[in-house]
């Protein structure tokens, strides 16, 4: 009985102790991210050092929280920056595919916590694929819509990146489509005045003023984004529409 007893004790220690492991763990991904991001703070002005010792800072950022079993949103900011420092395209592509598959594995095909992967990602891969590119953000949108419903700034920023692949593809017409779905849903979600709002609309109205026959068009988007967008100074905002 004693043996019994001890054999269990000894279980729950260690138990306890692998979770005392596993905390620290994803304590150590939670400051490696903090120290990734006060670096990214500092490389305005910067010069070569200071972007120097951002890069290890991602470096480490990356590798502690893919090690890690930490929060998913300090896991998704590390995997999200290394594909944007990294060198290597192919090994960034590469990063983001394994932190979605590890997400994927961990929360379920439908996680919520795999978006800011599944979005960056999806403008990375279209460069090179459009077709493959597009699935990736319209996957990104379901699982928003799923998570967030119909109407939310969420989903309207993923139209928004919807917008920019078939734009950059020289789809304008798509491109003016997707614009318009996310003004629709930005409106819904948070009314005539927010920034999504406010960004779709310049978005949409430098792809239709590319016809010069839409003048009038242009104008009422302009006049719309004055109002969608009242907190921006009056100058910044002058520069922006011209």
């Amino acid at each position: 009985m004693l043996v019994s007893r001890l054999s269990l004790l000894l279980l729950l220690l260690f138990a306890a102790r692998l979770a005392q492991a596993a905390s620290t763990a994803a304590d150590g991904c939670v400051a490696a991210v903090a120290a990734m991001e006060r670096a990214q703070s500092r490389l305005e002005n910067g010069n070569k050092a200071t972007f120097d010792a951002f890069d290890e800072e991602v470096r480490q950022a990356y590798e502690v929280c893919r090690a890690a079993d930490g929060p998913p949103d300090a896991k998704a900011t590390a995997y999200k920056m290394w594909a944007i420092v990294g060198r290597d395209r192919k090994n960034a592509i590469a990063a983001l595919f394994d932190g979605i598959e590890e997400l994927e594995q961990r929360h379920g095909k439908d996680a919520p916590e795999m978006l800011p992967l599944l979005l960056h990602l999806g403008l990375m891969v279209a460069g090179e694929s459009r077709e493959e590119g597009t699935a990736l953000l319209e996957r990104a949108v379901a699982i928003q819509k799923q998570h967030r419903g119909e109407s939310s700034e969420q989903v309207a920023e993923g139209y928004m990146h919807l917008a920019v692949v078939a734009e950059g593809s020289g789809d304008f017409t798509l491109a003016e489509h997707h614009y318009r779905t996310a003004i629709d849903v930005a409106r819904k979600a948070c009314g005539p005045q927010c920034r999504t709002l406010s960004t779709a609309i310049l978005s949409l109205t430098d792809i239709i003023k590319r016809d010069p026959r839409r003048a009038a068009e242009v104008a009422a988007l302009q006049r719309e984004w004055e109002e969608a967008s009242p907190r921006e100074p009056r100058r910044k905002r002058k520069q922006a529409t011209e």
